[in-house]
């Protein structure tokens, strides 16, 4: 993505972000798309459980993405099902926006946006953590998270077309970062030090809430915003 592009994304996203709350939709659809979710929960064809809870014993699972904007959307769906969650209930992507594009004219600007990210997550019961990656005690936070038995995801710069793409970290093994990406049907894993140098742009750390209380919208759009930018400034 270019450097023009990138800024007028930067831009959008903090306007719309002040004017209503969310870089996508009007406060309309966002309405819309909240009383979806909700009675889903209260009436939705499975019992919706009462928040994520991490499972020991259900393997972690991924789907291979068939098209080009939804490695984002398939990186949650992931999360999702670790935390007992089923993603199909949540309308994820719908409320995620991915087949908007974020730049009016541009349609490859499609697919997940941190603003977004942060938004759903938050409001389905998770807490949401962006380490700055280039602080000095980053690599021991991240560490530690995924020791803990949680989940990152991640924003990278893939090897193969150096491109940014949306993959789950999944485990830290012998110093080693397990990678789970929808454009490979099977994990893989990085050296963790050479990985986090070269080709992680940005961190979410994910865990269930450990308490009820959440942020407003425009604070999540706004951390959201800086975040995108920080990934930018490290590709």
């Amino acid at each position: 993505m270019c450097f023009v592009r990138f800024c007028l994304i930067h831009v959008l996203i903090f306007f719309m972000t002040l004017t209503f709350g969310c870089s996508q939709f009007s406060p309309i659809d966002v309405a819309q798309a909240e009383m979806r979710a909700m009675l889903v929960r209260e009436y939705g064809p499975h019992a919706m459980p009462e928040g994520p809870t991490l499972s020991s014993s259900r393997p972690f699972r991924h789907n291979v993405q068939s098209e080009t904007h939804t490695c984002g959307l398939l990186a949650i769906h992931a999360i999702y099902r670790a935390y007992n969650l089923e993603p199909e209930d949540y309308y994820l992507r719908f409320r995620l926006g991915i087949d908007v594009p974020a730049v009016p004219f541009f349609p490859d600007t499609t697919g997940l946006v941190h603003p977004d990210a942060l938004r759903v997550l938050n409001q389905d019961g998770f807490d949401t953590w962006m380490p700055k990656l280039s602080a000095s005690n980053a690599r021991s936070q991240v560490k530690n998270h995924l020791n803990s038995g949680h989940f990152i995801l991640a924003l990278i710069r893939r090897r193969q077309t150096e491109t940014m793409h949306w993959v789950v970290i999944g485990a830290y093994e012998n110093d080693a970062f397990k990678i789970y990406d929808s454009r490979r049907a099977k994990p893989y894993y990085e050296p963790f030090d050479a990985f986090f140098r070269t080709r992680l742009l940005s961190a979410i750390l994910v865990r269930p809430k450990a308490h009820h209380s959440q942020p407003g919208i425009l604070s999540l759009h706004l951390a959201g915003v800086v975040e995108m930018k920080n990934a930018y400034d490290r590709n």
